[in-house]
């Protein structure tokens, strides 16, 4: 690929395309991009022409906004996760029905495991997921 000259307000700098990280692109925004954006933005803003006090207050708002969604949203899984394993722990002792590889399964619910933080329902040797449930009795 080669390298790239970037001209800025502070002088010359090279970068080396073939040299950035390989891997899936990151989709969303977080609060450290967010910052580090907004930093570099003011670093290299021009001097003869500061930023207006009107859309920095309107920039550190959406931040503010963005970081209060953030931890919303993490609560939330965080609630949803509890509310699962509760719920596949209330089913240990009773009968169930379900489907374990397309295949409609009958049984009684022996224990509950978390696998990469999801509860599985043991029926003996095979452990289905919440979804995988069909009927309680």
């Amino acid at each position: 690929m080669g390298s790239t000259t970037i001209q800025g307000t502070t002088g010359t700098g090279t970068y080396d395309v073939s040299a950035r990280p390989k891997g899936t692109p990151k989709q969303d925004l977080d609060a450290d991009a967010f910052m580090q954006l907004f930093i570099a933005q003011l670093r290299y803003q021009d001097p003869m022409k500061g930023t207006d006090t009107q859309q920095m207050m309107e920039q550190m708002a959406t931040l503010s906004t963005f970081q209060q969604q953030t931890t919303l949203n993490k609560q939330m899984g965080e609630m949803l996760a509890r509310d699962e394993t509760m719920r596949a722990m209330a089913l240990i002792g009773h009968q169930v029905n379900g489907v374990y590889n397309d295949q409609a399964v009958e049984g009684k619910v022996d224990s509950v495991t978390m696998t990469d933080g999801e509860p599985v329902i043991n029926i003996g040797a095979l452990g289905l997921s919440l979804d995988d449930i069909t009927k309680v009795s």
